[in-house]
C-alpha cells in the first residue's frame, strides 16, 4: 500500500476523488499508475512497516496508540498504521 496525493481529479474505486479529499491508500500498482500518469505523488517518506511481522505491527500500533480496528491481515494494519500517522501529521 502507498499513501499518495491526487495532483488532479483521478478515478478511484469506482469513484472520481478530489484532491481535496487528502492522501488515499492505494495498492502499489494503482498508486505507480497514478503517479506514472502525473496524476498524483507520493505521500511522505517510506518506512520500515514491510518489514515486520504481525505481532511487532501490533505491538507497535499499541505502542503509538493507534487504534486497528478490524485490521486483521498484515496489509490491512500497516494501511491502518500509516492513515494513523497521515492523520497525525495533518493535526
Amino acid at each position: 500500500m502507498k499513501l499518495v496525493k491526487l495532483k488532479s481529479p483521478a478515478f478511484i474505486g469506482g469513484a472520481i476523488r478530489y484532491p481535496s479529499e487528502g492522501p488515499f491508500f492505494l495498492t502499489d500498482p494503482e498508486a505507480h499508475h497514478l503517479v506514472d500518469n502525473d496524476k498524483a505523488e507520493f505521500e511522505g517518506e517510506e518506512d520500515e512497516l514491510n518489514s515486520l511481522k504481525v505481532a511487532e505491527l501490533k505491538d507497535l500500533a499499541a505502542e503509538e496508540g493507534i487504534d486497528l480496528g478490524e485490521a486483521k491481515v498484515k496489509a490491512e494494519i500497516i494501511a491502518a498504521i500509516r492513515f494513523a500517522r497521515a492523520a497525525q501529521t495533518e493535526e
